[in-house]
């Protein structure tokens, strides 16, 4: 009996001790989880800063070509008014709809005392949808994204994204990857290999792959009639001026054949809206993109320097405008 006892008691002790260990491991794991949250910065994956930066009162707004192209620091050099911040994601993930006009709602500041500058890039790929019934938001992709899914998208760390949507492993958050980097005024700096044959292997493949999607997605009415919607919005708060980006001419074509009256829709859409449209399409072939369809560096300088410097003029024709 006594040795049953004792037996009972070293189990008891050792369970005891286990669970104690079990629960300092747990929280030292937690501890070293949270230490690397605090670590994540521009260099962990190229949507990150975006959603872990404070409530803006200017944005620029689009997919990856204004992701990459459009650099605040630029064209906040020609403003008098709050710095822009570049809020653009993907092609996936901010096609104009219910789920990127929220999250655009969620990213302002609440206090509206200085009217913002609002920079909206528009493509045929920003007001389509893939699948044979491009109306129903319901069957939007971006629907189980992270914008979606986000309710707070200026809180640093950003704990949900990091724990729900952080595609990388967590290591990446300390090794630094220094090819792309998502500087905190939303800019995504591409650095990468630009040899001739390189470059032009990329250009190649996003033909191929932008030829597909001529045959997957159909222009949107809903999607248009969220972009009339998140430029009314906008209005209300500020400045609104739409800018279709460069693209390289073999793009272009496709987007072309793609969508014949997209020009026209974009155009009748400006004057209806009364708000200024800068085309930057014409002459694309000057510029230097990474694939054809993302502008190198040098490039999105030049054509950032082009949008601040359209945006300047239109406000000296204006003087009570505040940019």
């Amino acid at each position: 009996m006594e040795g049953k006892r004792r037996n009972l008691f070293i189990f008891n002790f050792d369970m005891k001790k286990f669970l104690k260990l079990s629960a300092l491991f747990l929280v030292l794991v937690l501890v070293a989880i949270v230490a690397v949250f605090f670590q994540a910065d521009g260099y962990s994956d190229p949507f990150y800063m975006r959603v872990a930066t404070p409530k803006q009162n200017s944005l620029i707004l689009g997919n990856s070509k204004a992701a990459q192209g459009l650099q605040p620091e630029v064209i906040n050099s020609f403003s008098k008014a709050d710095p822009v911040f570049n809020y653009s994601f993907s092609m996936v993930h901010s096609p104009y709809g219910p789920t990127y006009l929220n999250s655009i709602k969620r990213k302002l500041s609440e206090e509206n005392e200085t009217p913002g500058v609002f920079i909206l890039t528009v493509d045929p790929w920003s007001i389509s949808a893939p699948g044979s019934d491009p109306d129903n938001e319901d069957l939007f992709p971006e629907n189980e994204s992270f914008l979606n899914a986000l309710t707070n998208v200026s809180t640093r760390p950003n704990f949900p994204y990091l724990l729900s949507h952080y595609k990388n492993s967590y290591a990446k958050i300390l090794q630094k990857d220094t090819t792309a980097f998502l500087h905190d005024d939303g800019w995504l700096e591409i650095k990468i290999n630009m040899e001739e044959a390189v470059v032009n292997n990329r250009i190649s493949e996003k033909v191929t792959d932008f030829g597909k999607k001529m045959l997957e997605y159909q222009l949107s009415e809903t999607r248009l009639s969220y972009l009339y919607e998140t430029i009314d919005y906008l209005k209300q708060r500020g400045k609104v001026y739409l800018v279709i980006m460069p693209v390289h001419p073999e793009i272009r074509h496709i987007e072309e054949m793609y969508m014949p009256d997209f020009d026209g829709i974009i155009r009748k859409m400006a004057q209806e809206v009364t708000v200024p449209l800068f085309d930057m399409t014409r002459g694309s072939e000057r510029f230097t993109f990474t694939d054809g369809l993302h502008l190198a560096p040098e490039s999105g300088y030049e054509v950032s320097y082009k949008v601040g410097n359209w945006i300047e003029r239109i406000v000296r024709r204006n003087p009570n405008s505040i940019y």
